[in-house]
Formats: structure tokens, C-alpha cells, sequence
């Protein structure tokens, strides 16, 4: 049997802390016949624990399989390090997300007299009221909406917004 026969299994399982130690045994064991192979299975292990702390839900105690071999410890170290920050990009996903107004109406886009800019009149809701904004485009490039201050009635936001797209000029 060849040694990647014998690793390959490694590579598929979903990582754990059995797998990990596994893995990191068997490189120990081949670090002096096979040691590239050793130092791939070596480095794999540590990706284990790296990926069992981002997605185990408990990462206060570190799995006593891991704790034995620095370099798991410091894998899975690491991966709680990860999931931390990932965490704290998803809350702030999930805050600019309720902060954001949501696009609730949209007029037509109408070309602007100098045949080189679009606009568009739209309305975005959040929890401060409706927003009449504005879209802008140059030679029909993507753009941002503009808003301008809140209003609590739709209709006077629509009214609102469509006045600007009449009154914007190039």
C-alpha cells in the first residue's frame, strides 16, 4: 500500500479532534519514511482543529486530543480566533442590513436631455419613515441612490421622489 493510500482517508472526513490526532500520529510515523507526505498530513491536521473550533459551538475547553500536540493546540487556538471574528462580521452584516432602507418603489428611467444620463425616482422604507431618493446614471453605468430626509407618508414620498427626477439637471 502506498503512503497517499494510506492519508487519503484524512482528507475526505469532516474534521474532528479524532481525525486531527490521527492525522498528526500518522505524520509522526512517516516523518522519516515519507516526510513531504508527513509534512502535508502534519499541516492537514492542523487545518482539522483550525476547522472543528470554527464550527464547534462550545470553544471555551480545548478537546483533550488536541491538547497533548502543540500544533493542534495551536490549530485550534486559532480557529476559535476565526469563528470569533467571523461572528462579529455576520453581527455587523446583520446590523448594516437593519439599517439599511429597503427599496419599496421604483419609477421608470428617463432619459436626461443630453442623451448621456439616466435617473431613476425610487422610494427606500426603513424605521425612521419613506425615503424619496434618486438614481444617477452616466452612459448607462451602474449607480448609487441618493436619498433625501425621511417622510412618514408613501404617497408624499413618491410625489417627492418623482419631483427630483424632474428637476435634476446634468
Amino acid at each position: 500500500m502506498k503512503p497517499v493510500e494510506i492519508i487519503a482517508p484524512f482528507f475526505r472526513n469532516d474534521p474532528t479532534p479524532l481525525g486531527a490526532r490521527a492525522a498528526y500520529t500518522l505524520s509522526i510515523v512517516l516523518e522519516k519514511l515519507e516526510p513531504e507526505i508527513a509534512i502535508e498530513l502534519r499541516n492537514h491536521a492542523q487545518d482539522m482543529a483550525v476547522e472543528y473550533a470554527r464550527r464547534t459551538p462550545s470553544k471555551k475547553q480545548m478537546p483533550k486530543l488536541f491538547a497533548d500536540y502543540e500544533w493542534l493546540a495551536k490549530g485550534f487556538l486559532f480557529g476559535c480566533e476565526l469563528a470569533e471574528i467571523d461572528s462579529e462580521a455576520e453581527d455587523a452584516e446583520d446590523s448594516e442590513e437593519d439599517s439599511c432602507p429597503q427599496v419599496v418603489w421604483q419609477g421608470e428611467w428617463r432619459m436626461s436631455d443630453d442623451g448621456m444620463h439616466e435617473t431613476c425616482a425610487i422610494v427606500a422604507e426603513s424605521c425612521d419613515g419613506f425615503f424619496p431618493g434618486l438614481q444617477v446614471s452616466y452612459l448607462g453605468g451602474d449607480c448609487e441612490p441618493r436619498y433625501g430626509a425621511a417622510v412618514q407618508v408613501f404617497k408624499e414620498a413618491i410625489a417627492l421622489a418623482k419631483d427630483a427626477q424632474w428637476d435634476w439637471e446634468p
